[in-house]
């Protein structure tokens, strides 16, 4: 989701707060073992490294940290949902302070899009207005995560986007599940069988549920399509 290593320095501190950050990168990517533990101990190695990686004085360092720390917590199959979600959602708007369109605009796109999934994922509160927030996200990252400069990416967040407007319990459920399909058919643009099966396969079948729910139009029509995704 962004994340890039750093380059060399001849700084000890910076030195240490790399290798924290390599540590915890791999910490969080290892599948084997007790995976609550090593998020866990991936989010120590982040946290670590940002007594070094300071706003002040390494600021990129900083956010690129911040960011990674927001998955981790993000990812946690461990402890309260939603306190996880809101420690996600801080660390993304810190390191947005810094991953700025300007300054990094691939790098802001991730952010963005990092932040709309953990407001799609709140259950507590106002889930109209999360999902807005999240579709706001989504909106915001695909200012850079374009067709034309980074493809994937751009049909990953028009497939969650659609499935923010699937979700979504507010305003003209028509209308909202008809640009549901507009945003998942354009994911499909790049989500090929050949280029990304798993990811054509689900955003196939997203598809297909927004189809199955559609109340305008003719609905055996609508069925058959739902059935073809």
């Amino acid at each position: 989701m962004g994340v890039r290593q750093n380059g060399k320095n001849s700084n000890p501190g910076r030195k240490y707060a790399t290798k924290q950050f390599d540590l915890g990168r791999h910490y969080y990517q290892l599948h084997t073992g007790d995976r609550g533990a090593n998020i866990q101990r991936s989010i120590r190695c982040f946290t670590e490294a940002l007594r070094f990686f300071t706003a002040e004085t390494a600021p990129l360092d900083y956010a690129r940290t911040q960011n990674s720390l927001g998955i981790a917590y993000w990812g946690l199959p461990d402890g309260d949902r939603a306190v996880n979600l809101a420690r996600a959602i801080a660390c993304f708007a810190e390191a947005l302070r810094f991953r700025t369109a300007e300054a990094a605009p691939l790098d802001y796109a991730a952010t963005q899009y990092n932040l709309g999934i953990a407001y799609a994922e709140i259950l507590t509160g106002d889930r109209a207005a999360n999902l807005a927030r999240a579709m706001e996200c989504y909106t915001e990252a695909l200012r850079f995560y374009t067709a034309e400069a980074a493809p994937l990416d751009y049909a990953m967040t028009q497939n969650n986007l659609g499935l923010a407007y699937w979700r979504l319990p507010t305003g003209d459920r028509a209308v909202n599940l008809a640009r549901a399909i507009e945003c998942h058919t354009e994911a499909l643009r790049f989500y090929t069988a050949e280029a990304a099966p798993r990811d054509y396969a689900m955003t196939q079948n997203n598809l297909g549920n927004a189809y199955a729910e559609l109340p305008t139009g003719d609905r055996a029509v609508n069925l058959a399509r739902a059935i073809a995704c």
